[in-house]
């Protein structure tokens, strides 16, 4: 037969491209299994809705933004666990069919029907922040000084 195989002993010898295949330098996110209720908020303003009747943001009081600014840089020195845990229920997630009507049709009228549920940031004891929480990045909607968005709905009245 030859001297042909001879010293590679049954195995087979790979090409240099191949073996860097293999072995890529960066690993692909999906599936990640990473805890998000660990990370510091990221804000987004892409997605801010200035003129809903509810909630636009056209609606900020100058005093308004003082707060809010102080509110964002509290936020920002906490991780989403925390924000998410404080006082009792103030910073929590809402069903979109809990919001009023009007917030609902503002939602289809953004192409953002297909939301099951959006975030409320509580800033004062009235004022809330909403938006779309997707992992540690928070898309800031709107800004709703009455709480009129999703009120709450007080037991035994």
């Amino acid at each position: 037969m030859g001297n042909r195989g001879k010293g590679l002993k049954g195995k087979h010898q790979v090409p240099q491209s191949a073996k860097t295949a293999v072995q890529p330098t960066k690993l692909p996110r999906v599936g990640e299994n990473v805890d998000f209720y660990r990370h510091r908020p990221v804000w987004s303003f892409a997605q801010i809705d200035f003129y809903a009747e509810v909630g636009g943001w056209i609606r900020l009081q100058p005093g308004d933004l003082d707060e809010l600014l102080a509110r964002f840089r509290q936020w920002e020195m906490m991780t989403w666990g925390e924000i998410l845990s404080e006082g009792r229920r103030q910073n929590h997630a809402i069903s979109v069919n809990q919001c009023i009507d009007k917030a609902q049709e503002r939602l289809e009228f953004l192409k953002l029907d297909d939301l099951e549920e959006l975030t409320s940031l509580r800033v004062n004891s009235k004022g809330r922040v909403l938006g779309i929480r997707d992992r540690e990045v928070f898309r800031i909607l709107w800004w709703d000084p009455e709480h009129e968005v999703c009120p709450s709905r007080l037991k035994h009245t």
